[in-house]
């Protein structure tokens, strides 16, 4: 045991690391916001600081940003394709606009299977809706297809997963995936079995 001034050293909490890391991440995504852009330097210093810090490999949505960096830094250059995705990204996360899909909302709460369930790919059937920490919708469906699964237009009874992306409003009755929501829960109330998760539990399964 390490001591220090003669007094054994309190070791920091796991815990108490990861919200100290989560807080510098958000300083240093502020920064990046500063300037309403995001350069490639910025970029690559982002990455890299997510690359030295451990503690937040397996925490959300460090992870999925992790993800989305490596994806956009894949050929060592930034376009402006790339750099409004990440750009946008930031803003959603950071700038407060967005809570956690799972807190839910004290009127019209998401309706997330709960426990959430296994995610199984191969051979399963999804509906995506929202938008997507991970990326661009289509980029989440390459994954889901790539995996041995089929991603499909509409929730339908032979639906096997509903995934609402991070990044949309709580009052799910009014954001632009409600449609498909609503449809999940006339399916389950017709004998459906289809589970509706959040794209952290989704992601989590990839690992």
């Amino acid at each position: 045991m390490e001591y220090q001034e003669g007094r054994p050293y309190q070791t920091v909490s796991r815990k108490h690391r990861v919200k100290r890391d989560l807080d510098q991440l958000l300083g240093l995504c502020q920064g990046v916001l500063a300037d309403g852009a995001v350069s490639l330097s910025e970029a690559v210093t982002m990455q890299e600081w997510l690359q030295q810090n451990w503690d937040l490999r397996e925490t959300w949505p460090a992870n999925a940003l992790s993800v989305r960096l490596e994806s956009a830094l894949a050929d060592g250059k930034l376009d402006s394709d790339e750099e409004r995705d990440l750009l946008g990204l930031l803003v959603e996360l950071i700038g407060g606009k967005v809570e956690h899909p799972e807190a839910g909302s004290a009127v019209t709460p998401l309706p997330f299977d709960s426990p959430a369930p296994p995610v199984i790919h191969d051979g399963r059937n999804f509906v995506l809706t929202g938008n997507f920490v991970f990326g661009p919708r289509k980029s989440v469906a390459a994954e889901i297809v790539g995996r041995g699964a089929t991603v499909q237009s509409g929730v339908r009874l032979t639906t096997n997963y509903l995934v609402v992306g991070h990044l949309g409003s709580e009052d799910w009755l009014h954001a632009s995936f409600g449609t498909k929501i609503a449809d999940a829960m006339e399916i389950r109330e017709r004998g459906g079995l289809i589970a509706v998760v959040a794209e952290q539990h989704w992601f989590d399964s990839l690992s």
